[in-house]
C-alpha cells in the first residue's frame, strides 16, 4: 500500500505546510485540516485513489462544549451596571462581577500566526463586521413589508446572507422545522444578533485580545464596563447576543474554534456556582 505523505496532499491542494493543521499522525494514518472548496476537496481525494478521505466540519462543530450551556448561565452572564446583585455569599458577589467573560477564537490553519498583531487585528475586524451584516440582514428579513418601507436598504448587503440563513441547524427546511434544536437556534438568533437592536451595544464595548503567537484571539465582554439597564437588551449582558455572537462566529470562514473562558475557584465552575446561589 502506498504511504501517504502529509506534505504532498497539503501541496495538492495548492496549499503551503503552515496553512494545515496537523491533528494526528501514526506509521500507517495522520489527520490533518486545512481550508478548500467542495469542487477542490472532491478533485484531490479522488486523485488518491480511495487512500485519501474527506470530512466537512460543520459550524456547529467549531463550537467547543459546554460553551453554550456556560454563556446562557446566569453566572456567566454579564452584570450590567445598574444591576444589584443580592446574595448571601458576599465572596461569590465578588467572583460574578470581577472577572472577565471571554470569547475564545482560533483562526483556521491558513490565517494562524500573523506576524504582527495589527494584521490580526484587521481580521478580526472583518469577521465583527461581516457578523453584523449578517445580523442586520436577519433583522431586516424578518419584518413585514409595510415596515420595510421606512427602511433603506445599504447596497452593500444585497447580497449578504442572515446569520439564519447560512448557520446549518437554522437553514434546515421548514419540513423539519419543529425540532427542539432549531426552534432554540432561532429564538436565540431572533432575541440576539438578528433582533431590532442587532446586539449593538455589545459589539461597541468589547474588545480584541491577541494570544500567544497571534494564533486565536479572545473577544473580552468586561463586566466593568457593562452598560446601563435601558441597553441590557443589545448588550453581552443578553445571553441571546452572546449565544448568537458563538453561533456566527463558528459559521465564519476564518474560524476553526469558539469557546468561552470557564474561570474555576476552589475547583468550583463560577457560573455553576452562581446558578446554585441564585
Amino acid at each position: 500500500e502506498e504511504h501517504l505523505d502529509g506534505n504532498d496532499i497539503v501541496a495538492s491542494f495548492n496549499k503551503l505546510e503552515e496553512e494545515a493543521l496537523l491533528v494526528s499522525s501514526s506509521h500507517d494514518e495522520f489527520c490533518l485540516v486545512l481550508s478548500t472548496t467542495s469542487v477542490q476537496g472532491r478533485e484531490v481525494i479522488d486523485s488518491f485513489g480511495g487512500s485519501l478521505k474527506g470530512v466537512p466540519l460543520p459550524d456547529f462543530t467549531k463550537i467547543q462544549p459546554g460553551t453554550i450551556d456556560e454563556v446562557l448561565s446566569k453566572g456567566w452572564s454579564v452584570p450590567f451596571s445598574q444591576e444589584q446583585v443580592v446574595t448571601k455569599k458576599s465572596n461569590a458577589t465578588e467572583m460574578i462581577n470581577h472577572w472577565e467573560r471571554i470569547i475564545i477564537v482560533d483562526f483556521t490553519p491558513e490565517l494562524s500566526g500573523m506576524k504582527e498583531e495589527a494584521d490580526l487585528l484587521k481580521v478580526v475586524n472583518v469577521i465583527t463586521n461581516d457578523i453584523q451584516d449578517m445580523g442586520e440582514v436577519g433583522w431586516y428579513q424578518k419584518i413585514d413589508e409595510e415596515e420595510k418601507q421606512q427602511y433603506s436598504v445599504d447596497e452593500s448587503t444585497i447580497d449578504i446572507p442572515s446569520l439564519s440563513d447560512v448557520f446549518s441547524l437554522t437553514a434546515i427546511t421548514t419540513a423539519t422545522s419543529d425540532n427542539q434544536r432549531i426552534r432554540f437556534w432561532r429564538e436565540v438568533f431572533k432575541n440576539g444578533i438578528e433582533s431590532k437592536h442587532v446586539c449593538n451595544t455589545m459589539f461597541s464595548t468589547l474588545f480584541v485580545k491577541a494570544r500567544s503567537g497571534n494564533y486565536s484571539f479572545e473577544l473580552v465582554l468586561n463586566p466593568m464596563d457593562g452598560p446601563p439597564a435601558e441597553e441590557y437588551e443589545s448588550s453581552a449582558s443578553n445571553p441571546n447576543c452572546v449565544a448568537s455572537l458563538v453561533a456566527a462566529l463558528s459559521v465564519h470562514p476564518y474560524v476553526l474554534s469558539v469557546k468561552a473562558n470557564f474561570p474555576t475557584y476552589h475547583g468550583w465552575n463560577v457560573a455553576q456556582l452562581m446558578d446554585s446561589f441564585k
